[in-house]
């Protein structure tokens, strides 16, 4: 009779859990998406529907899905059984500069040397660097960011050569030298 009580309870909770709408998603939290894009991004890749079975939301396995992002920096996943709510915290990187913009539009890097698109873009008003690698890119943001801010703002591009050596594209009197 012990047994019998016992898998009944068992089979009652897993239907509650798995099957019964009690346990479904209401509501869907994405918070931290820097652009429309990016948010529509997360959306689809994740695929969660309003009046999804809780049980089968795996944060675990959503958090994957979203490891071919390389804007995203991180990701938390949670869901809220008692208010039906799954959320979801992104963390994403923060562009420096658009990276090779000639030749890889889009292309962004961060303060780590992470070059990534975000999607949408981003903002057309930041430093533009061209370099070979991710780690001389940085080197020339760095050297950009020391400058005092009245050269700064005329800078238009800045380069960083084979050699190691910088060029910087700046507006004088609305030419370019």
């Amino acid at each position: 009779a012990a047994i019998a009580g016992a898998l009944l309870i068992f089979a009652s909770a897993t239907y509650l859990f798995a099957w019964s709408s009690i346990f479904s998603v209401k509501e869907i939290s994405i918070t931290g998406a820097p652009t429309p894009e990016s948010q529509q991004a997360v959306t689809s890749a994740l695929s969660i529907s309003s009046g999804e079975k809780m049980a089968r939301v795996e944060p675990r396995a959503l958090e994957r899905r979203l490891d071919t992002f390389d804007w995203i920096s991180e990701v938390n996943i949670s869901r809220n059984w008692f208010n039906h709510k799954v959320s979801i915290e992104i963390s994403p990187r923060t562009p420096i500069a658009l990276f090779n913009p000639a030749t890889s539009p889009h292309s962004t890097i961060d303060a780590a040397g992470k070059v990534f698109k975000l999607p949408g873009g981003a903002k057309n008003s930041l430093p533009k660097v061209e370099a070979q690698s991710a780690k001389s890119g940085v080197a020339a943001i760095s050297l950009f960011t020391s400058l005092p801010q009245s050269f700064r703002s005329k800078i238009s591009l800045m380069s960083v050569r084979s050699s190691g050596a910088f060029s910087i594209t700046y507006s004088h009197n609305g030419r370019s030298v």
